[in-house]
């Protein structure tokens, strides 16, 4: 099954099968460098939840993704911060890998709304 991202690649008709796995091998690379990188000065990586129900000061409230999770308003996050931040005071250097959600505008065809 596709990813996202390569069905985006795709579809865009930009890069090709090849080209496509070789762009994810990239991605994956530069992945695996900075988890190395972080593991060895001391961070903790922190699986940052993709929904959540608390807004804060450095999410922009005009591009949240609103849902109805089991009844409740929740939104996609926009930013791992502030989660990130209520874990320094006990785990010290912490860092998250993960996307951000923001209802913009599509205002080409690279991106998704």
């Amino acid at each position: 099954m596709n990813s996202v991202r390569q069905e985006t690649i795709e579809l865009s008709g930009e890069l090709n099968e090849e080209q496509t796995d070789a762009v994810i091998k990239i991605e994956a690379e530069l992945l695996r460098g900075a988890r190395a990188y972080f593991d060895a000065n001391g961070f903790t990586e922190v699986v940052v939840p993709h929904i959540t129900r608390a807004t804060g000061s450095c999410e922009n409230m005009d591009t949240l993704f609103g849902l109805d999770f089991f009844g409740r308003q929740a939104y996609l996050r926009q930013t791992g911060q502030l989660y990130l931040e209520s874990f320094v005071p006990r785990l010290g250097r912490v860092f998250c890998v993960g996307p951000s959600f923001r209802a913009e505008p599509s205002v080409d065809e690279r991106h998704l709304t």
